[in-house]
C-alpha cells in the first residue's frame, strides 16, 4: 500500500471527531439542542479540514513520505495534521456557551479530549483504531450519550 493511500485510510478512520466543552463566557447559555448543533458544525468543519490538509501535507512532504514506512508516514500525518486540529476543535467548542446545568460535564469533556490528544502525541498510531482508538473511548461515550451527531466519534 502506498504511503498516500495509507494516509487517506488512516485519517478517514480518525475523522469524525469531536472535542471541547464550554467556557464560562458571559453569553447567554445555549439550549442543549443549540449547543449540539453548533458543536456538531464545528466538528464537521474540522473533519473536512483534516481531509483537505492531508492532501496539502502529502504534497509538501512527498519525498520523505515515500521513504518512510507506512506506519511512520501515518504517524507523521497524525502528528502534523490531525492532533493540532483536534486541539483547535476542542478550543472552539469550549468557546461555546454550555447549556445551563451542563457546564461541569462539558468542561470535563473538553479536558478529556485535550488529555487524549496530548497522550496521542506519544503514540500517534494509537489513533488509527475505530473512533480514534482507546484514548478517546471515554469522551466518545459521553458525546454519544449527550446527543452529538458529528462530535460523537473522536478523531
Amino acid at each position: 500500500m502506498s504511503a498516500s493511500v495509507l494516509l487517506l485510510a488512516t485519517l478517514a478512520l480518525l475523522v469524525g471527531g469531536c472535542g471541547g466543552g464550554s467556557s464560562d463566557s458571559a453569553d447567554k447559555p445555549l439550549t442543549k439542542a443549540q449547543f449540539i448543533k453548533q458543536a456538531d458544525r464545528i466538528c464537521k468543519r474540522t473533519d473536512e479540514t483534516v481531509l483537505g490538509s492531508l492532501g496539502q501535507y502529502e504534497a509538501a512532504h512527498s519525498k520523505s513520505l515515500a521513504k518512510a514506512s507506512e506506519r511512520e508516514a501515518a504517524e507523521a500525518a497524525i502528528l502534523a495534521v490531525a492532533i493540532p486540529l483536534i486541539v483547535e476543535e476542542a478550543e472552539k467548542i469550549e468557546g461555546l456557551s454550555a447549556p445551563k446545568g451542563d457546564e461541569r460535564k462539558i468542561r470535563a469533556f473538553a479536558a478529556g479530549v485535550a488529555a487524549a490528544a496530548k497522550k496521542a502525541k506519544a503514540n500517534p498510531y494509537s489513533l488509527t483504531g475505530p473512533q480514534g482508538g482507546p484514548l478517546f473511548a471515554k469522551v466518545n461515550k459521553f458525546a454519544t450519550a449527550y446527543g452529538f451527531k458529528q462530535c460523537d466519534e473522536s478523531i
